[in-house]
C-alpha cells in the first residue's frame, strides 16, 4: 500500500468513523430524552430514531447515480452538509416533528456508497482489501458509541451530542478534501 492509497484509506475511513460514531452515540439515549419534546410519544420517538435509516435507504442509490455523473466529491460534500443541516434542525427542535424532520434531512445525505467508490478509485484492484477495513469500522464505532455516550451523557444533553455531529461533519469536510487531493484531477 503506497503513501497515497493509506492517505485515502484514512480520509475515507475517518468520515465514516466521525459520522457512524455520531449516530451511534444517539441510539442508546433518545428513547429517555425523547420525553421532553412537545407532542413526543413512544411511536413519535421510535420514528424520529429510525427515520435517519430509512432516508439512507431511499436516497443511497440517487447519491450514488449522482456520483456516476458528477464528481465525487462535491457529492461527499452536499451529503455531508445535508448531514450537518438535519443535524443543526434536530438540534434546535421544541418538538418531536422537529427531530423527526432533522433526522430524515441528516439521513437524506446518504454517502457510504459514494464514499467506497471513490475509496475503489483511489485504491488500486489488488488493494480493496480496504473496503473490509471500512467495514470493520462501522462495527466497532457502533459499540464504541454506545460506551461512549454513557460517559458523555453524564456531561452534557443531547444538544450536545448533535452539535458534536455537527462538528464531525465538518472535519470530515477537511479531511476528504485533503485525503484525495492527488485524485481530484484524474
Amino acid at each position: 500500500m503506497n503513501s497515497v492509497e493509506k492517505r485515502a484509506i484514512l480520509g475515507v475511513g475517518g468520515i465514516f468513523a466521525l459520522r457512524m460514531i455520531g449516530l451511534f452515540m444517539i441510539v442508546p439515549v433518545f428513547s429517555v430524552y425523547g420525553d421532553n419534546y412537545a407532542h413526543a410519544t413512544p411511536f413519535l420517538i421510535g420514528l424520529a430514531v429510525g427515520i435517519y435509516g430509512l432516508g439512507q435507504a431511499i436516497f443511497q442509490i440517487p447519491m450514488s447515480l449522482a456520483a456516476d455523473k458528477f464528481p465525487r466529491k462535491p457529492i461527499i460534500f452536499l451529503g455531508l452538509i445535508l448531514f450537518a443541516v438535519g443535524g443543526m434542525i434536530a438540534a434546535n427542535a421544541t418538538d418531536i416533528y422537529e427531530v423527526i424532520i432533522g433526522r430524515a434531512l441528516a439521513g437524506s445525505g446518504a454517502v457510504s456508497a459514494v464514499l467506497m467508490a471513490l475509496l475503489a478509485d483511489v485504491t488500486r484492484k489488488e488493494m480493496h482489501q480496504s473496503d473490509g477495513h471500512d467495514g470493520a469500522d462501522d462495527c466497532d464505532l457502533y459499540y464504541a458509541g454506545l460506551c461512549f455516550w454513557s460517559i458523555v451523557s453524564r456531561l452534557a444533553r443531547y444538544l450536545w451530542t448533535v452539535l458534536v455531529d455537527f462538528r464531525v461533519c465538518y472535519i470530515g469536510d477537511a479531511a476528504i478534501g485533503g485525503s484525495t487531493d492527488a485524485y481530484a484531477r484524474a
